[in-house]
């Protein structure tokens, strides 16, 4: 399946990464599916485009025309979700968002900031990883990466969610990254650090992880700085940590 950059560029911007079915933010996780496949005759163009996450892209393929069960997605079906969604994205205000749904989506937000403080970004942030630092200063983005988000757990605001899947998935990464490339300390096992004997034995091994942690921390950084901005104005919270 063979999408033009512009045409990629366009469908994803006009998406914002999300789902068109299910309306999930899917990040790198998105797959561009033909509403008329190209065996049938359709065309490699953003109107005969529509992204799908994993999950509703897996359902297009699963439907046996030889043994059917459940409804198969129509041509007319699949645009008419996709350009729904497109709207919606680009005009949120058309969304249906009453004061319940703000209130909901402050509860969740004050219990994703429970999790992540402002004092653990600001340690990621602002940390140099060539050195030594105490496990604990980072256990909670461990313990955040490592929980899955449950459906209750997404924000109903698209934007809020989206800029939530953005964050989970930056810590997600530089989670991994600490995890894989640093060791307890043998003199205090409640610090770590990248093992200083690469900087010896494996020069640019060392100095490459500590760029990459470096730039995921930056990245985790800005991810939080987006939502808690994002917040600040649609749900007029302000959390002092």
């Amino acid at each position: 399946m063979t999408w033009s950059p512009a045409t990629k560029t366009k469908v994803l911007t006009s998406c914002g990464r999300h789902c068109c079915i299910c309306h999930k933010f899917a990040g790198l996780k998105i797959e561009l599916h033909h509403i008329k496949l190209r065996s049938e005759g359709g065309d490699d163009d953003a109107d005969n485009c529509i992204p799908l996450c994993l999950d509703c892209h897996a359902d297009m393929s699963s439907y046996d025309k030889k043994h059917p069960k459940g409804t198969k997605y129509t041509e007319s079906e699949l645009k008419s979700h996709r350009d729904q969604w497109y709207e919606k994205f680009k005009n949120p205000s058309l969304t249906f968002y009453d004061d319940d749904c703000k209130n909901i989506d402050t509860e969740l937000y004050k219990s994703l900031r429970q999790k992540l403080h402002s004092e653990t970004i600001e340690f990621v942030r602002s940390h140099p990883f060539g050195t030594i630092f105490r496990s604990a200063n980072v256990q909670p983005l461990y313990n955040y990466a490592d929980n899955p988000t449950r459906p209750d757990e997404e924000f109903i605001d698209p934007e809020l969610e989206s800029l939530r899947a953005a964050l989970k998935d930056r810590v997600f990464l530089f989670a991994n990254t600490l995890a894989t490339n640093t060791w307890a300390d043998d003199r205090n096992d409640a610090f770590a650090a990248v093992p200083r004997e690469w900087s010896y034995n494996n020069h640019q091994k060392y100095y490459d992880v500590v760029e990459l942690l470096h730039d995921q921390a930056t990245e985790v950084g800005n991810a939080f700085d987006n939502l808690v901005k994002s917040a600040l104005r649609k749900l007029n919270v302000r959390i002092l940590d």
